[in-house]
């Protein structure tokens, strides 16, 4: 993001750092109102993980604040204390990674399930390809609560939480493909995380006089449709662009605001009726005990249309992607040249 001054950097990369997560103090958002006539905002950090330690820049003072800091915002329960607790799909993941042969092309993707029980596994990484092998990520998926009881208050977890294969590994025992063993792949995998499936009914505001939302700290959403990671770059495309196209800070994060927040609400709520994964429902639904040909079940212009709409709506249909390309191509490059000059000055 080299629109960025260092400080606004190093803000960025502290609100969402792997080590801990920067907790911003009340004075965060009390110095975002204020600093609607103001030229600076000034955040404090603790370490979420363990308050007694001290935080390497427990202050800083800068031009503005983008509170990155994942579905769990500190910020954001400052923002809007009342929000309550995160709202439960009623369905829990299992995560894992796994270096095995590869299957198929060595690029192919496992889509399979229903609403209610689903197993996603795909290749990642360039190196195992490079060695003639496949680096497997994949998550199991299942409803563990009744979709018409109206708690959506999530069970206590911790998000990476190792878990037992045991807790959901039976579910999957009798899905074996020709061209994969679903089970074998739960089982030779070392390690298995658990994570419920929540998202939170999006807000009418991100940003706050030098205060910004961004990425699940703005808009968490189920992991449907490859959302989770590309919409939080979609969200920094606007808010660089806006800040670029905009000397005033805080009418540069509303015009952001403006851009990104209609769109990521459309998409959670998408994603609530299963958005793209609305075409396994069908399938099962219409040959619950299976099907020779998926034509039979679905034919290609309805399974098409799924496809479309949400690509529209999410923004990743071809039109959409030349769009953006064509928009912020060299912006970056020439902004860095700028900033490099202006920095030899001082």
């Amino acid at each position: 993001m080299s629109f960025l001054s260092p400080a606004e950097k190093e803000l960025a990369i502290w609100c969402r750092s792997s080590r801990f997560i920067g907790a911003c103090c009340m004075n965060c958002v009390e110095g975002a109102e204020r600093a609607l006539g103001e030229t600076s905002i000034t955040a404090s950090f603790t370490r979420r993980s363990d308050p007694n330690v001290p935080v390497e820049v427990p202050k800083k003072t800068t031009d503005v604040l983008i509170a990155a800091d994942g579905i769990n915002s500190t910020a954001r329960r400052l923002l809007y204390p009342n929000e309550g607790p995160l709202d439960f799909s009623g369905r829990l993941l299992w995560r894992g990674v796994s270096k095995r042969s590869p299957f198929l092309t060595g690029r192919s993707m496992v889509w399979a399930g229903h609403a209610d029980q689903k197993f996603i596994a795909y290749p990642v990484g360039r190196e195992a390809e490079l060695e003639g092998t496949s680096l497997v990520n994949w998550i199991a998926e299942l409803r563990v609560q009744d979709k018409d009881d109206p708690d959506l208050t999530p069970p206590q977890a911790d998000w990476g939480k190792v878990v037992p294969k045991e807790r959901f590994a039976s579910q999957f025992q009798s899905w074996t493909f020709g061209f994969l063993s679903i089970p074998e792949l739960i089982e030779e995998t070392k390690e298995v995380t658990e994570f419920p499936m929540c998202d939170r009914t999006p807000v009418d505001r991100w940003s706050f006089g030098r205060l910004t939302l961004l990425g699940d700290a703005a808009h968490p959403l189920y992991p449907i449709g490859s959302n989770g990671a590309s919409q939080a770059i979609l969200d920094a495309v606007g808010l660089s662009s806006a800040l670029q196209n905009q000397t005033d800070i805080p009418t540069a994060l509303r015009a952001y605001e403006r851009v990104r927040l209609p769109p990521t609400a459309k998409i959670c709520f998408a994603n609530r009726a299963n958005g793209p994964d609305h075409v396994l429902q069908l399938a099962h639904e219409r040959a619950p005990d299976g099907f020779e040909n998926i034509d039979d079940v679905i034919d290609s212009i309805e399974l098409e249309e799924v496809g479309r709409a949400y690509k529209l709506l999410a923004g990743f249909d071809i039109g959409s992607v030349n769009k953006k390309a064509r928009e912020t191509e060299g912006l970056w490059s020439s902004k860095g040249k700028a900033n490099s000059a202006k920095d030899k000055k001082h």
